[in-house]
């Protein structure tokens, strides 16, 4: 569909003149345009569920290690302390509960960015798969309370209750959590290119479409060389040196998220202001230098 549609909006701007033409042109750019930062917005979305999954998941394994040296102290039957382990495992119980929420939500957004991202699938894939084995590990837990007389709160930890509760990947699997920095990692990447006119069309970055005279230059051309891109995490970058005193910003940033600024011999340099919405349209930065 989409091969037959450029051709056709190439074929209005030669044989239209008027400002229907144009109108409808604009339209069509702000939709792509629109549609790529809702895009963006829900991968931006994916990395801080991400993020707060393993956040649970590091306390939770605190709350599991403490459960332990507690387990193994002369006083572990003093009633001090079982409350103690008990409020422990509430907390745990609360944490996995707050993790099957986080990732439905992951899932669902998955869903919302039409992504075909093997490693976010893979992912949620383990993360349900690794579920009954937590319960068991639960279920375990309380065995071995239970042998050194200490009782615990009711709670619906069972292998059944517990299939409702999605528990997300423990530190132990490491390929799993591979997956989780890699992952990560690539939904922070940017990427930004500067150079001359020249240079830029050397390595496909930019490229002339249609007539001469109805042309237009087109930014980031289908085969590009991604290695004359700077890979960044948009975490950490903070300015983007120019290292010349013209420039012009080829790719759509929103206004108000940077800033120039000059510095010896008039070169310039882009200053981010606001890093989520600098990149919220596009994760691609393209300058012509001169």
């Amino acid at each position: 569909m989409k091969k037959l549609i450029i051709p056709l909006i190439a074929t209005c701007i030669i044989s239209c003149t008027g400002p229907s033409s144009k109108e409808k042109l604009t339209q069509q750019n702000d939709s792509l345009l629109v549609a790529s930062a809702e895009k963006d917005k829900i991968l931006n979305e994916l990395a801080s569920s991400l993020v707060a999954i393993d956040e649970n998941l590091q306390t939770i394994k605190e709350k599991e290690n403490l459960i332990a040296v507690n387990m193994g102290t002369p006083e572990s039957n003093s009633e001090s302390l079982q409350v103690k382990i008990n409020s422990d495992i509430q907390d745990i119980y609360e944490l996995m509960l707050a993790n099957k929420e986080r990732i439905a939500e992951l899932e669902q957004k998955i869903k919302q960015s039409n992504s075909d991202n093997k490693s976010l699938n893979n992912l949620v894939s383990r993360l349900n798969k690794q579920l009954k084995e937590k319960s068991i590990e639960i279920i375990e837990l309380r065995e071995q309370l239970s042998q050194k007389n200490i009782e615990i709160a009711s709670l619906n930890f069972t292998v059944e209750g517990m299939s409702q509760v999605i528990d997300s990947i423990r530190n132990s699997n490491s390929k799993t959590q591979a997956v989780l920095d890699s992952t990560t990692t690539e939904l922070y990447s940017a990427y930004y290119a500067f150079g001359t006119k020249k240079e830029l069309k050397d390595h496909q970055v930019i490229s002339n479409e249609g007539l001469p005279l109805f042309g237009k230059q087109k930014v980031l051309s289908k085969d590009f060389n991604e290695d004359y891109f700077t890979k960044v995490d948009i975490r950490d970058v903070e300015e983007i040196p120019l290292f010349r005193p013209k420039y012009k910003i080829l790719t759509n940033h929103p206004e108000g998220s940077f800033e120039i600024i000059t510095g010896e011999e008039d070169t310039k340099t882009i200053k981010i202001l606001d890093k989520d919405a600098f990149w919220s349209i596009s994760k691609f930065l393209v300058v012509q230098v001169n």
